[in-house]
């Protein structure tokens, strides 16, 4: 649904505590590259809500760490970017996975 209303369910998510460990960007950098033993971590909040009356039905909070090296690997944007499509991919499963449970439970 694209407005509020009876069995709507309004969702907010923002990424917080992001640690990057290579630039988006590497104009400018001289042609440096960047040694570490993880790409980085980023956390996610989730609110669900009454679309209707906007009250917070549930709000979430969880945390990813970027695969760990045993001793520093070349970090780019492309490993970045993998690491952080990783991560959303597991919370829009879990997402799915929870709003599907909410829906059988609601069923019954």
């Amino acid at each position: 649904a694209t407005a509020p209303g009876d069995d709507v369910l309004g969702v907010e998510m923002a990424i917080v505590n992001l640690y990057v460990r290579a630039p988006a960007d590497l104009t400018g950098q001289g042609g440096k590259d960047f040694y570490s033993v993880t790409s980085g971590e980023m956390s996610m909040v989730i609110q669900l809500t009454d679309s209707g009356s906007g009250e917070t039905i549930v709000r979430a909070f969880d945390h990813f760490k970027a695969t760990e090296y045993t001793r520093p690997e070349r970090i780019t944007r492309v490993d970045n970017e993998a690491e952080a499509r990783s991560a959303a991919t597991e919370w829009a499963k879990a997402l799915r996975a929870g709003l599907d449970r909410a829906k059988a439970v609601k069923s019954n």
